[in-house]
């Protein structure tokens, strides 16, 4: 066994260690993403206008939606790309994370830029950090598109 055999042996098992503590970290985040929307839902069904609401539960909605749509597109664009280069070692690590961050940041904006002030004042009704929020579902629809936990024609809305 050649000192090369030893450090491409290290590197594999360095990058399967950061690939398993991040799915470890994503799956925490998912959690407390799932308690943050049941909270959001609560603090809806407590609106006792109708329309106001509605018009909060409906713009949570179109982020929910908005937000699989965004990752959905970058993950077929490029984040998967990103993997496998660094799966193959053709990406540093170090420098393939950056990039992957610099992909949630976008998708993060993209979504905020896209929705109207309207939809994010009745979503802010609810929801008092709306870009950690968008941040969170971001983070949890890669993890289920990285597991195959997302299928394509599903978005979990919340109920008016």
């Amino acid at each position: 066994m050649t000192w090369n055999d030893v450090w491409a042996a290290l590197q594999n098992g360095l990058i399967s260690i950061l690939m398993a503590a991040i799915s470890v970290g994503v799956a925490i985040a998912i959690a407390y993403i799932n308690k943050l929307k049941d909270k959001a839902t609560a603090q809806a069904q407590e609106i006792k206008d109708d329309a106001t609401r509605k018009q909060a539960v409906n713009a949570i909605n179109r982020i929910t939606e908005l937000a699989k749509s965004v990752v959905t597109s970058i993950e077929q664009e490029t984040a998967s790309t990103i993997r496998k280069q660094i799966s193959s070692g053709e990406l540093d690590a170090d420098a393939g994370y950056k990039t992957l961050c610099a992909l949630k940041d976008e998708a993060v904006q993209k979504i905020l830029n896209t929705v109207n002030e309207e939809t994010k004042e009745a979503a802010m009704a609810q929801i008092q950090d709306l870009q950690g929020y968008v941040e969170d579902l971001v983070s949890e629809y890669v993890y289920k598109i990285k597991n195959g936990l997302l299928d394509s024609g599903t978005v979990e809305l919340i109920s008016e």
